[in-house]
């Protein structure tokens, strides 16, 4: 859990155990910020989709086993699948309560609005459950979703050595952007191609290395950058290759020419000479006995 912690550049975030209830080691106990979990429930949401089916579901039973029990398992989480107030079409579709005496209250809240879900997050909180959806409910009504890039919308270019067409656009496989104020503005944003120098065949598709957004110099958001289209190489290139190609060809035939060419004189030496001495001869040499 450390180890994925620190691949998702979480500095402040630090793991016992896995089951998060408090445990003291030498003087340690479990660390996070209330930024660095919305930073794990997006990486959680968006790579693991089994977690997104898990978080809205209701009432479970199931079966203990070797016994023939059987137990109710609650989703403590009250606001799940409720609706954001004074916000239309927006419903709260997870994620996590969490609480121990050290700790106090801890919930961690998501709800989508046309496919733009937001985070909420707030610790040692008594009213977590109503100030989730104030949070959530702040951010529906005072910011809007920027897309910068996506499958079909290019938000760089780069070039391509020896590439035909030689720049490409590059997207990202999933909406890439940041939400902003609605009543800011954006200019500040700019969306660069970070990664090594591009080289043909590049295919449509092709992780290429990563787009990522700053905002007045701070980086803001990163992800994979793919090709949108194909770089194949350029018609000179081919020649060349067809050239090495036929010149390696025209070598080999000349070795083979040569190499054969000796054996057929050593094979015709060699019958010269035995005809000559009468078929004596020896390791190559004739003798008379």
């Amino acid at each position: 859990m450390n180890a994925k912690a620190h691949t998702l550049g979480l500095k402040h975030t630090r793991f016992l155990n896995p089951h998060g209830l408090f445990e003291r080691y030498h003087g340690l106990n479990h660390h996070t910020t209330a930024r660095e979990l919305a930073l794990i429930t997006r990486a959680a949401l968006s790579d693991y989709p089994l977690i997104r089916e898990i978080i809205v579901m209701g009432p479970v039973k199931i079966a203990v086993q070797p016994y023939k029990w059987k137990i109710w398992l609650n989703n403590h989480d009250r606001i799940v699948n409720e609706p954001v107030p004074g916000v239309p079409g927006a419903v709260v579709d997870g994620v996590k309560t969490g609480y121990v005496t050290a700790s106090g209250k801890c919930l961690v809240s998501s709800a989508t609005l046309h496919n733009w879900q937001l985070i909420a997050v707030v610790l040692n909180c008594p009213m977590a459950f109503q100030d989730n959806l104030q949070l959530l409910r702040y951010g529906f009504t005072h910011y809007t979703w920027e897309r910068y890039a996506s499958a079909t919308q290019p938000g760089a270019s780069t070039k391509v050595l020896w590439g035909a067409p030689d720049s490409i656009p590059l997207g990202t496989a999933r909406d890439f952007g940041v939400p902003v104020l609605k009543d800011g503005n954006p200019s500040g944003d700019e969306v660069m191609f970070v990664g090594k120098p591009l080289r043909a065949p590049i295919r449509k598709g092709a992780k290429v290395g990563k787009l990522e957004l700053h905002r007045h110099g701070q980086l803001v958001n990163s992800t994979a950058a793919i090709a949108l289209c194909a770089a194949p190489l350029v018609w000179w290139i081919h020649l060349l290759i067809a050239i090495g190609y036929l010149c390696t060809f025209l070598i080999c035939l000349v070795v083979i020419d040569k190499l054969y060419g000796t054996h057929t004189k050593n094979t015709r030496r060699r019958r010269r000479v035995v005809e000559e001495t009468g078929g004596k001869t020896y390791y190559g040499r004739t003798r008379d006995r």
